[in-house]
């Protein structure tokens, strides 16, 4: 006797779920394993045999196997030539300005490693090895790009549109992202300030020592 239409839909959205269900205990498992190894291997084997190998991970999936960490960058593209970034800081996802090029975002990438990309054509980023040139360089350039782009939005908002609805968020989110980024870019640059000093009071050291 065949199923009815009733039972079949009920069966297969019973199916969907106790799936989803796998899924996502999957993940939970994959944040809590820190390290790379056979564990988290056989874990990530396992979702992919139930997700199908052939489809790309959610971003929470793909998250909780790259296990992202702080300084990971994260790069959209919303239309066509024009991408948004995110910078992960530990906790969050904070983004740094919208609207970026193309050419931006090689500049940005350039010293990075390549983590994956998830549904929804989110790419994911990472400094290369700690202690780096590039580990330094990376951050630094995400936040100058996001203070150009912030400081564009801004001078793109007339002074009689600020608190318009719609322009006023945009005007109030460039603001923060300009402040953060500006903040961002003085401690670095007051860092290599110190390291320069350092490096000129050597110099008076060799000379001495003539």
């Amino acid at each position: 006797m065949q199923k009815s239409l009733v039972q079949q839909l009920t069966d297969e959205l019973t199916a969907q779920t106790k799936r989803a269900q796998a899924l996502q205990q999957i993940v939970d498992e994959l944040f809590t394993i820190a390290t790379p190894g056979p564990l988290k291997n056989a874990l990530w084997a396992r979702y992919q045999e139930i997700e199908g190998a052939s489809q790309q991970l959610s971003a929470e999936a793909l998250e909780a196997f790259i296990q992202v960490a702080e300084g990971d960058i994260r790069i959209q593209e919303v239309r066509a030539g024009r991408f948004t970034i995110h910078r992960y800081d530990g906790q969050t996802w904070e983004q740094l300005g919208a609207g970026h090029s193309e050419q931006d975002i090689k500049t940005l990438i350039a010293p990075m490693a390549f983590l994956g990309e998830s549904k929804g054509k989110r790419q994911y980023y990472r400094p290369s090895g700690p202690g780096t040139e590039d580990d330094e360089e990376a951050p630094i350039l995400a936040s100058v790009h996001a203070f150009y782009s912030a400081l564009d939005t801004l001078r793109g908002i007339e002074t009689s549109e600020i608190y318009i609805p719609g322009p006023h968020e945009q005007w109030e989110q460039a603001l923060r992202v300009a402040y953060r980024a500006s903040s961002d870019i003085d401690a670095r640059v007051g860092s290599w300030q110190d390291e320069l000093e350092v490096h000129h009071e050597r110099e008076g050291r060799a000379e001495d020592n003539l």
